[in-house]
C-alpha cells in the first residue's frame, strides 16, 4: 500500500470507521486496545472493518514471531558474511551482541527440550 492509502487507513482507524453508534465504538476501541496490549496477539475471529484495515497496514499479530524471524534472518546474514553460524559473545563485536543473545537462548531452548541433533 502506498503512503496515501496508509494515511487514509490510519485515519479511518482513528476516526471509528465502523457504522456502529458511538457507545459501541468506544467498547470496540477498549477491546482493540486490550488485544494490542496482550502478547502474543492472534488475528481476531470476528469480522470488523478495523481488523481488516490493520491487516492492510501489515499489522503484526504476533510480535514474538516477527522478532524471531528478524533474528533468524540476521543469523543467515552473519553466516553468509562469516561462513559459519557460530555467533558467540566472544565475538566482541557490538553489532552482534543481540544476535549472540538470540543464539544462546535458542541453544538453551533446544537443550531443555532434549533435542537431538544427530538423530
Amino acid at each position: 500500500a502506498n503512503s496515501t492509502e496508509n494515511s487514509n487507513i490510519k485515519s479511518k482507524i482513528d476516526h471509528n470507521a465502523d457504522d456502529d453508534d458511538d457507545d459501541e465504538d468506544d467498547d470496540d476501541d477498549d477491546h482493540l486496545n486490550k488485544m494490542i496490549l496482550c502478547e502474543p496477539l492472534k488475528p481476531p475471529t470476528t469480522h470488523s472493518i478495523r481488523f481488516s484495515l490493520l491487516n492492510k497496514l501489515g499489522f503484526c499479530w504476533n510480535a514474538n514471531e516477527a522478532c524471531w524471524k528478524r533474528n533468524y534472518l540476521e543469523l543467515c546474514s552473519f553466516k553468509a558474511e562469516r561462513g559459519h553460524p557460530h555467533v558467540s559473545s566472544a565475538e566482541r563485536d557490538p553489532r552482534y551482541a543481540s544476535l549472540a543473545s538470540f543464539v544462546v537462548s535458542q541453544r538453551k531452548a533446544y537443550v531443555a527440550l532434549g533435542f537431538c541433533w544427530n538423530a
